[in-house]
């Protein structure tokens, strides 16, 4: 039973880490920044970091976003784990 639950907060990680980095390819697509990419590799990532903290304002949009997200994985996962 705790190994189903500790199997679903890792499942909870994987989603909001790849949620912010869908947040970030839709932030950059709005304002036609996009990288094309083949397979979504590390390298993409760190492009996307480093373009995203060259503008300020998306920088304080990005660091909202993660700490939303980080709140919103800390309570389903505490809850989960609780449960």
């Amino acid at each position: 039973m705790m190994s189903d639950k500790i199997a679903l907060v890792l499942l909870y990680i994987v989603i909001a880490f790849n949620a912010v980095f869908v947040w970030m390819r839709l932030r950059l697509i709005k304002r036609g920044q996009e990288y094309k990419y083949v397979n979504g590799s590390w390298r993409v990532f760190h492009a996307y970091i480093d373009q995203m903290s060259s503008d300020k304002k998306l920088k304080f949009e990005l660091m909202r976003f993660v700490v939303v997200d980080c709140t919103i994985l800390i309570s389903v996962s505490v809850l989960t784990l609780t449960l």
